[in-house]
């Protein structure tokens, strides 16, 4: 399991940007320690890949083509360890949001929709990609005070949340000045 160390939101004062979560732990799993689900794809190439072995934290990627160039279909290439036992490898990779997970892969979540997380690691290492079931992270007992995980849904059904100081809608705190 992955133990918390911190859990802060950084704002974006001044910029366009959506505020973030930020969750500071000792360390994460190795990348062999994540087993990932092949999910079908309408195209029936690609393959979509959800690991929630690690649950309430969970990875994904997509593969259009395992054998295509970095540059074109993504940097996320490697060995990816399957459910069956088998092995993936693959030359490319696209990290993907997670309100595509919530929208269109939801029943493979076990109990609660996901929510984005920069995960710092204690000695300042930042890693994006990680993600953390919305229940467990509000109920956390180092969730901040006076801060809501408020759910935006997109025109084209994409679940996300962000954090906020209003319980219903998206609201950056006021900047210390």
């Amino acid at each position: 399991m992955i133990r918390i160390h911190s859990i802060d939101v950084r704002w974006h004062h001044g910029y366009g940007n959506m505020p973030e979560m930020v969750v500071t732990v000792s360390k994460l799993p190795p990348r062999d320690a994540w087993i990932y689900n092949p999910i079908p794809v309408e195209d029936g190439r690609a393959r979509f890949l959800l690991s929630t072995n690690q649950w309430p934290w969970s990875r994904f990627v997509l593969i259009r083509d395992p054998n295509g160039s970095p540059n074109l279909h993504g940097a996320l290439g490697g060995e990816y360890r399957l459910i069956d036992g088998s092995t993936l490898m693959s030359r490319t990779g696209w990290s993907s949001r997670e309100g595509v997970v919530n929208s269109l892969f939801r029943n493979y979540v076990p109990d609660d929709l996901l929510a984005p997380v920069t995960v710092e690691v204690a000695k300042g290492y930042k890693w994006h990609g990680y993600y953390i079931g919305v229940g467990y992270l509000r109920n956390h007992a180092l969730f901040p005070e006076g801060i809501y995980l408020v759910r935006d849904e997109k025109a084209d059904g994409e679940v996300t949340y962000y954090p906020s100081v209003h319980p219903e809608r998206v609201e950056k705190a006021t900047p210390k000045l």
